[in-house]
């Protein structure tokens, strides 16, 4: 049996789809120039398959896949595509991913028509990054000191461990701010005579070195108020009888 591969590199933002979607294309191209007349395409794409029956496809290579298997028929062609499962040990589809794998370290970059909504995921990422860049260089922000990112915070427990970790972030309790409305100085700590913070009662106050030991609390505000970390910070204030004061 003759054997040949080839190989492409489509553009980064093309989706698995589109890009199994073309694999079946040049394949049926392949067979329009051969001199065979029957052929059998394997692919692990049931997606593809199935667009390939539809109807009014509105993918462009899908449309260009069913013009080529119509010309293929008027040369007397018969083509069956038949679906294999992927990852299964299957010579013909192993050697394929390895090939696909090596064809996306090609210099040699194919443009071809893509469908908008494969635009969608990398739209969203640049948009993600300008955010992130944005939300880096911003300066005199409370709530930017102690979320570098702008990955959402996560939060389980009951709705009143999810109020307190809340405001826990943004840096406003009852226990801190009190002040505000009795219109009255800052509350300072009796301890350490400084001004009462969440930063000062989770990282540095002195009345609760081993509590924060035994908590097993970081030493920042910062990963104290992450995602890994908020349930030991509830623990925490739990334990020395500041919870119910947020």
């Amino acid at each position: 049996m003759d054997s040949s591969n080839q190989q492409f590199h489509l553009p980064n933002f093309t989706s698995t789809y589109t890009a199994e979607a073309f694999c079946v294309l040049k394949a049926v191209q392949f067979i329009n120039q051969a001199t065979k007349n029957n052929y059998v395409i394997c692919t692990d794409s049931l997606s593809t398959i199935l667009s390939i029956k539809s109807a009014y496809p509105t993918n462009p290579i899908i449309q260009k896949i069913q013009d080529s298997i119509h010309q293929s028929l008027t040369q007397s062609n018969t083509i069956t595509i038949l679906w294999v499962p992927s990852h299964c040990g299957i010579r013909g589809n192993e050697e394929a991913d390895t090939l696909a794998k090596e064809g996306a370290t090609l210099t040699d970059i194919l443009h071809l028509p893509i469908p908008s909504r494969d635009l969608v995921n990398t739209v969203k990422q640049k948009m993600k990054e300008k955010l992130q860049h944005q939300w880096s260089q911003t300066t005199n922000n409370q709530l930017r000191k102690i979320k570098p990112s702008l990955k959402p915070w996560k939060m389980n427990g009951t709705r009143r461990e999810r109020v307190a970790a809340t405001r826990l972030r943004i840096g406003h309790t009852l226990l801190t701010h009190d002040f505000i409305f009795q219109k009255i100085e800052p509350t300072q700590c009796t301890t350490c005579g400084t001004r009462l913070t969440i930063e000062h009662i989770l990282t540095e106050c002195r009345s609760f070195d081993q509590q924060r030991i035994t908590c097993k609390l970081p030493p920042t505000l910062t990963e104290c108020l992450g995602n890994d970390n908020i349930h030991k910070a509830l623990t925490y204030l739990k334990t020395i009888n500041l919870f119910g004061r947020l």
